[in-house]
């Protein structure tokens, strides 16, 4: 039996092309957004050595490793990877057969935190891609990102659609950053996210009747305009009111207030 080893090796390119030749057709699918988020990585300096790489089977079979190879070629760089050689050729089976490690997963985030985070920084630099991982931990440091983990681990919550989306609990984070009160927005939180009624601002009943049907997706963008009403469910000055009117700018103004309370600090 061939020894299986493992080394780092220097990627570029045209060695991920050739390696990606051998691929086998029992691999999954490339999936764009995975290659488009290595790359990205890849191109600010990012990408770290870990023992995840590429694997060839005894046959010289690429077994691991496509989305980074993908990735090296579309950005266009040389990176570091560990290569193993000579695996066995049914070892492909047990390959990512567990859960999937996320981002929050290797940087010990909820992942309801992680979506908050992410929604925000999306809107930030107004471009619709995945967040690496050094952004998320760099964000995870930040006041927001500290406020945003106390108001999730103030306490769990039944999962009601639009309520408890990311746009959602993004708009409560922005008010408490803004200086509104943290008790009242977790409550808040709580009315919406159980379909309390009986507690329910004039405004909070305006917003539920307004998006519960509402279909989500996972794009901060198509949903901005529940963002921006969610705003004004946790302005404690807005609770009397019936209804939110979008009036023109409304988007600019809705992005302005999570950038800045995205880089605000304490004083």
């Amino acid at each position: 039996m061939k020894e299986m080893k493992s080394n780092v090796m220097m990627v570029d390119p045209a060695l991920a092309l050739e390696w990606l030749q051998r691929n086998i057709a029992t691999n999954r699918p490339m999936r764009p957004t995975v290659i488009d988020g290595y790359a990205g990585e890849m191109e600010r300096g990012e990408w770290h050595l870990t023992h995840q790489g590429v694997a060839f089977d005894t046959s010289g079979n690429l077994i691991d490793g496509q989305h980074r190879l993908a990735a090296i070629i579309k950005a266009n760089v040389v990176v570091p990877m560990m290569v193993t050689v000579n695996a066995p050729a049914d070892s492909f089976v047990a390959l990512d057969g567990g859960v999937k490690r996320t981002l929050g997963d290797r940087l010990s985030i909820r992942s309801d935190v992680v979506s908050v985070l992410s929604a925000g920084w999306v809107l930030q630099i107004r471009e619709n891609r995945r967040i690496s991982a050094a952004h998320l931990a760099k964000m995870a440091d930040t006041e927001f990102g500290v406020v945003t983990t106390r108001m999730f681990n103030a306490g769990a919550l039944t999962k009601r659609r639009v309520m408890s989306s990311a746009c959602v609990s993004l708009a409560a984070v922005v008010n408490i950053m803004e200086g509104q009160d943290f008790d009242w927005i977790v409550e808040q939180r709580r009315v919406l996210c159980t379909q309390d009624e009986e507690h329910e601002t004039p405004m909070a009943r305006s917003f539920r009747r307004r998006f519960q049907e509402r279909r989500m997706t996972g794009d901060i963008h198509s949903c901005i305009d529940v963002l921006a009403c969610a705003l004004r469910v946790f302005d404690a000055r807005c609770a009397h009111l019936t209804g939110v009117k979008l009036t023109e700018g409304w988007q600019s103004i809705t992005r302005d207030r999570v950038v800045n309370a995205l880089n605000k600090e304490s004083n």
